[in-house]
């Protein structure tokens, strides 16, 4: 394999990781962790993933308890969750955050699916036009 089209491998790959992240992030009509972990809130003057704030557990199929380890920050957990556009309502219980997931409905599986088209268009879009660019630096690097 040519060593500058072997020079993109890696970029590919952590657009694959990227891909596969906002897969298992995706809607299925169940808990699971994965759903919340990377919401950013703002904590202690930063931004950090929930999962650096809190545990995260599934008591039911469809159900996510967030209790954080400092109940100071339950209210911005709340907030980030609200506004992340994932379309969860969390209902603070004092000490913790439950999250009732509901049933996935055709129509929410068609969002979810236009969804991920979506994010994948854009992704190849972005790899394409990097190697278009690439490709024509080159071709007048030849040329002059």
């Amino acid at each position: 394999m040519n060593t500058y089209v072997a020079g993109f491998i890696p970029e590919f790959e952590k657009a694959i990781d990227h891909f596969l992240l906002e897969l298992s992030q995706l809607r299925a009509g169940r808990a699971t962790p994965a759903l919340v972990e990377g919401i950013s809130v703002d904590a202690y003057g930063v931004r950090s993933p929930i999962v650096q704030l809190a545990s995260i557990s599934i008591p039911e199929m469809r159900q996510i308890v967030i209790q954080p380890w400092d109940t100071s920050l339950l209210k911005n957990i709340e907030k980030a969750i609200a506004e992340s556009g994932l379309g969860l309502n969390p209902a603070n219980e004092g000490d913790c955050l439950r999250i009732m997931i509901p049933a996935l409905t055709e129509e929410l599986s068609e969002d979810e699916r236009f969804r991920m088209i979506e994010e994948l268009d854009k992704v190849i879009k972005s790899y394409q036009e990097r190697i278009d660019q690439e490709a024509k630096k080159k071709e007048e690097e030849i040329l002059t």
